[in-house]
């Protein structure tokens, strides 16, 4: 189930975030990942080695908050209280999974 509803979208298509995942971002960027963290995605779906999700705090300044992405072909390599670091298989990029959706049965 997702974390965003109908009632977060802006009149300017952006997405508001709720106060819950608000506050989990907030303390996905507060941790030490040990590693210099990309992006923070909400609400990702796991697409065979990919992953599709919201967009929050880009460093390249080039993705807009809320913005839907795929990411490169990238694996798990932490997890911490229900979050994950993700690190692209070149190994250049690395991205925090905030929320994640369920897996499709």
């Amino acid at each position: 189930m997702s974390c965003l509803n109908s009632q977060d979208w802006t009149a300017e298509g952006g997405i508001r975030l709720p106060s819950l995942v608000s506050a989990k971002l907030a303390i996905a960027q507060a941790h030490d990942w040990g590693a210099l963290v990309d992006a923070y995605l909400v609400d990702a779906a796991e697409v065979g080695d990919r992953f599709v999700a919201y967009v929050y705090g880009d460093l390249s300044g080039q993705l807009v908050d809320g913005m839907t992405i795929v990411t490169p072909p990238s694996e798990v390599i932490a997890e911490v209280e229900g979050m994950a670091l993700l690190r692209t298989v070149s190994g250049n990029d690395h991205y925090v999974m905030v929320s994640r959706l369920p897996a499709a049965a």
